[in-house]
């Protein structure tokens, strides 16, 4: 075999080898297999071509399009931090649409074309995927997009559109959802006439006090009561006021 270098083909250029060989049968094959460069996959009718100079003949060799599978991965974002730690557990029923672009804005993928369900619903793993997708499948460069659909009492903290390209090293778009939760903390502090913060009341003392509730949760509390049952022997002078970010107000009981 020779290499002949780089030849020009079809406005371009071609590697050229040369194979030389004396045949010891009436019909005699050569076999070969030979390696696409990456991003083939975006020329479903590129081809090979072997010209045979004793037949004077040029054989297209067809180069069928470069299959692969895109994923999208779903999981329970308990701390928020957009990554999947020790112990966050993957999502299943999450619904998942894979279009054309990067910018989900595009054509959905056709789910003939896919082989997959289009939109897709993660599974028991937290995966959607299509399968056996060409490069031409996507946008001009190859490109695809997945979005996921949020559910109620939910909120991401992932973008909800991921852009993903074909190639061999992975094809995964990865999603972190957080559930929407309340959390309330409540506290209590007792002041002197001057406004300094006491942790004892002299017998006939005269004190105020403050009760403070506080949501760090990523969701409104709703139908919130606060009820502070004083001892008999305290007497309430003057109007309980309330202040705060959210409605409210403030009664003094029977």
């Amino acid at each position: 075999m020779t290499d002949n270098g780089l030849v020009s083909c079809g406005g371009g250029q071609c590697h050229s080898y040369t194979f030389s060989f004396v045949p010891s049968a009436s019909n005699p094959e050569i076999d070969f297999s030979p390696h696409l460069a990456l991003g083939a996959h975006l020329y479903g009718g590129s081809s090979l071509h072997a010209n045979l100079d004793v037949a004077n003949k040029d054989v297209p060799l067809p180069v069928g399009n470069i299959l692969l599978d895109i994923t999208a991965h779903k999981f329970n974002d308990l701390n928020g931090n957009g990554t999947q730690d020790n112990g966050e557990p993957d999502l299943s029923g999450w619904t998942m649409t894979l279009f054309k672009g990067t910018t989900c804005s595009g054509q959905p993928v056709s789910s003939s074309t896919s082989n997959s369900p289009n939109p897709g619903t993660t599974d028991g793993s937290g995966n959607a995927t299509w399968i056996d997708l060409s490069g031409s499948d996507g946008d001009n460069n190859g490109n695809f997009s997945v979005q996921e659909t949020l559910q109620a009492g939910w909120t991401n903290v992932t973008p909800l559109c991921q852009a993903v390209g074909l190639t061999q090293s992975g094809n995964l778009a990865t999603f972190g959802n957080q559930q929407l939760t309340p959390n309330l903390s409540i506290t209590k502090v007792a002041r002197d006439v001057t406004g300094a913060p006491i942790s004892s009341i002299p017998a006939n003392g005269v004190f105020s006090y403050t009760i403070t509730v506080a949501n760090s949760g990523n969701a409104d509390a709703t139908g919130v009561v606060v009820t502070d049952d004083l001892d008999d022997s305290l007497t309430v002078n003057g109007t309980p006021s309330y202040s705060g970010s959210s409605s409210g107000n403030c009664a003094v009981g029977a």
